[in-house]
């Protein structure tokens, strides 16, 4: 369940020209119902408010991807208490990539940028929390050269 499936579909219909009182080709018509059908289900989604622990340690997550037509991050807290393990999502964004045709690249370049304003964000509001580590992970080889050579 993306909101990118939902802006990727919008630009699809803005590309081939649809106004807003035609009837949607076909294919943008399976991927809408498959996405109401997606979206029904968040219903039954449940998500824990309470994700720190008191005795426990700390560490922030990291991920970062993306492909010719979106790219995304997501930053996860991980808490061990020394007898278990829990992981949680705390935030997650995707964008559309722009018009102008972009290298993949530099989409996860992109995309690596989203992560470090994410994990900025987290980290400035889990103030209360002692972090004990941050961990960024990118499977962008190019992306992780780009940025170690960045001075």
């Amino acid at each position: 369940m993306s909101k990118s499936l939902l802006k990727r579909l919008m630009k699809y219909l803005w590309l081939v020209g649809v106004n807003w009182d035609e009837t949607i080709p076909e294919e943008a018509m399976t991927s809408w119902t498959q996405y109401h059908r997606e979206l029904l289900i968040l219903a039954t989604l449940q998500i824990p408010r309470m994700v720190t622990h008191p005795n426990a340690t700390h560490e922030l997550h990291g991920f970062s991807d993306a492909s010719e037509a979106a790219y995304a991050s997501a930053v996860y807290l991980i808490i061990d208490t020394g007898t278990e393990v829990k992981c949680n999502l705390l935030i997650g964004k995707s964008r559309i990539a722009p018009d102008k045709k972009i290298s993949v690249p530099r989409l996860e370049l992109c995309g690596a940028w989203l992560l470090a304003r994410l994990l900025a964000f987290a980290h400035d509001n889990l103030s209360a929390i002692n972090i004990k580590k941050v961990t960024t992970w990118s499977e962008s080889t190019v992306t992780l050269h780009w940025i170690r050579s960045s001075t």
